[in-house]
């Protein structure tokens, strides 16, 4: 490998490294944002304390594991790109979905305690299957 070439490759992965940065600021600013439009929504009554709760751990937890959060996708695509005309309907539609997914988590929580048998009369109840 020549000089130079290896000088282009040291430029363009520098490069790479403040875009790559600049890009987890970004994600950052936006999950940060995520968590005040949470505290609000629920402090409204529009979302209740414990979705927001779950909300809140869930964006936490996957932010420790690298890992992208469905409530911070969904945010951006709801309420950052919205107008200033079309924000209250984009708020309610993020809070719909926040709803969903904190039910999500919550039957993720419950089906973490340990398997339930399912038999033909329901949970707890033991059956040919």
């Amino acid at each position: 490998m020549t000089t130079r070439m290896a000088n282009h490759l040291g430029f363009r992965f520098s490069l790479w490294m403040r875009k790559k940065k600049d890009l987890q600021k970004e994600f950052k600013d936006v999950r940060q944002r995520c968590i005040k439009c949470l505290r609000n929504l629920a402090k409204r009554g529009t979302l209740s304390q414990k979705h927001k709760t779950l909300l809140v751990t869930d964006i936490i937890t996957g932010t420790a594991r690298s890992e992208v959060c469905l409530t911070v996708v969904a945010y951006e695509m709801l309420l950052d790109e919205a107008s200033p005309e079309e924000f209250d309907a984009a708020e309610e539609e993020f809070a719909d979905q926040c709803r969903v997914f904190a039910i999500q988590l919550e039957e993720g929580h419950s089906q973490k305690r340990g398997p339930q048998i399912l038999g033909p009369g329901g949970p707890g109840t033991v059956g040919l299957f």
